[in-house]
């Protein structure tokens, strides 16, 4: 991308109406205001053959060809141009059916219920003091930094409270009460002055919304933002005090996420309904800070370093694209650890070097019908396993071949477990108390899916990542060496691989249970075990 210099707001704390006003002046004398559409699509999204759009087919499927060539692990790609679904595939073994755990993401729809709050008058505006906001509390390490502290401040991750991100996280999801934690922060610094990654902010947002608006956030949400949209039900997991966990944990299907990017594109409107304020969407993607790796920020959005897109940005690369100029909205789900993230790999590098140059024309172009039908066959190839040969087994596989291996007791309540091998598949026992459960695993890279309650809930006490359980569980598995047989366990409502390893020496066996969270390897658990004589 290009770092152009340019001059920033002045401060986070710059009064909401004075955006509102500027805006209107800037509308009426551009004469731009944006496209009334043909049909909103709240029963569901129509779809129309990327030319009718004024987008190229074949542009389009070298998109989908260029994410194979280099093996980009993305989850589904949902284009959306003047209201309509030019481009949408999904990879398997996701489908337009799964509700996405849409990471962070979350945030830019908390702030969207800041926003709907203000406009309702339950909050007066942004400027307000974080400690008049909470005055019922009784906060620690107050100082004139903490008392200049804004809601401003929040929502553009400048409050000037310590955190570091994950590990304040994972601090805060060990107490009781989140909210309390995160307001006796000590401070690092001016609010306004550096911005900082801090979930701990985005959940005292939704906290905000709940106390002052008399309703469950997630009620709020439902009532005010989500019902409109026709996106629902939906699942949000909540702190220990029951409130929706404003920095995370929200799951949405693909094209809702579409839904929500196309309300932005609109500038809040819904069906002839201000659903959200336009100054709240116009203020939240002007970028107000620069951000220490990437491009600037708003209210909980994301901004472009030339302002052209904004978005709403997930761990793992769940990213929804606001691009008003093309009258666009690009949704990208994927399971990339962002440290390991090339440019080249990147879900930037695809909107702005693949996606965006497929746009010819304001206006309809000539059909194609070859590059339809080109297009068409690289979404369906994206939808179908691509399976590999299986390589030799090693002997072991076959002496290990039904028996069963008792595991010492454990957290997890595996008791013991046995495998069997086939010539495309193994096949995992995993007895639990009175009760067990199969696991097909694909030998041959595809992974096999299937519905899982008490693997499951494996995943569901895990600290960090701990919410709903996930019941849908891909698992695809390979011999690492002669004597070490790997699983890899994928929870399709994640956005994590969890790496199931057991090491046989002789009669002996350990099991360990692995992930990587930020480029860091993490232990869930170590199980020595023996052969059942």
């Amino acid at each position: 991308m290009n770092r152009l210099p340019r001059e920033r707001a002045s401060g986070p704390g710059r009064c909401l109406q004075a955006v509102i006003g500027l805006w209107v002046v800037v509308l009426l004398l551009a004469g731009c205001a944006a496209r009334a559409p043909e049909y909103w699509p709240t029963e569901g999204w129509r779809t129309s053959t990327p030319e009718a759009q004024g987008m190229d087919s074949e542009r389009l499927a070298r998109l989908l060809e260029y994410v194979e060539e280099h093996e980009i692990e993305l989850r589904s790609v949902v284009i959306v141009r003047n209201g309509y679904i030019v481009l949408e595939a999904y990879y398997y073994p996701f489908d337009a059916s799964l509700e996405n755990r849409v990471c962070s993401v979350t945030k830019s729809v908390t702030s969207a219920l800041v926003g709907i709050a203000i406009g309702q008058g339950h909050i007066r505006g942004v400027d307000e003091r974080v400690l008049d906001l909470f005055s019922e509390r009784e906060v620690a390490n107050i100082g004139p930094w903490k008392e200049a502290m804004t809601l401003a401040h929040l929502l553009t991750m400048s409050s000037g409270m310590e955190w570091s991100h994950p590990a304040s996280v994972e601090q805060m999801q060990a107490t009781e009460d989140w909210a309390q934690f995160v307001l006796d922060r000590p401070m690092s610094s001016a609010p306004g002055t550096v911005w900082n990654y801090h979930e701990g902010g985005s959940h005292l947002l939704s906290v905000l919304v709940q106390e002052k608006s008399g309703m469950r956030t997630a009620d709020f949400a439902d009532q005010y933002l989500f019902g409109p949209l026709g996106i629902g039900p939906v699942r949000w997991g909540t702190d220990p005090d029951g409130v929706v966990y404003g920095g995370h944990w929200l799951h949405l299907r693909s094209r809702d996420m579409a839904k929500f990017g196309y309300l932005y594109l609109k500038d809040g409107v819904w069906d002839g309904r201000q659903v959200v304020p336009a100054g709240w969407v116009r203020a939240s993607a002007e970028g107000r800070l620069k951000t220490d790796s990437y491009p600037y920020y708003g209210y909980q959005w994301w901004v472009s370093d030339d302002d052209d897109y904004t978005y709403a940005y997930g761990y793992g690369e769940q990213k929804i694209y606001v691009v008003p100029e093309k009258e666009m909205v690009v949704v990208i789900t994927a399971s990339i650890d962002p440290d390991e993230l090339a440019w080249e790999v990147c879900p930037e590098y695809l909107l702005e070097k693949l996606i965006i140059p497929a746009i010819r024309s304001r206006r309809p172009l000539r059909r194609n019908e070859e590059g339809e039908a080109l297009l068409r066959q690289w979404v369906e190839a994206a939808s179908q396993p691509q399976p590999e040969p299986v390589p030799s087994l090693p002997a072991l596989a076959e002496q290990t071949a039904g028996r069963t291996y008792v595991l010492r007791e454990n957290y997890a309540g595996w008791r013991a477990f046995s495998l069997a091998f086939q010539a495309q598949e193994a096949a995992l026992t995993i007895a639990f108390g009175d009760s067990s459960e199969d696991l097909a695993i694909g030998l041959d890279g595809v992974h096999r899916v299937g519905h899982y309650g008490q693997v499951g809930e494996l995943f569901k006490g895990e600290g960090y990542w701990s919410g709903p359980t996930w019941t849908e569980i891909g698992a695809r598995g390979r011999w690492e060496d002669e004597n070490t047989f790997v699983v890899t366990l994928m929870p399709l409502e994640g956005v994590l691989d969890y790496v199931l390893g057991f090491d046989f020496a002789g009669d002996d066996v350990t099991a360990t249970l692995r992930f990587k969270l930020y480029g860091e390897w993490r232990t869930l658990f170590t199980i020595p075990g023996t052969l059942q004589k």
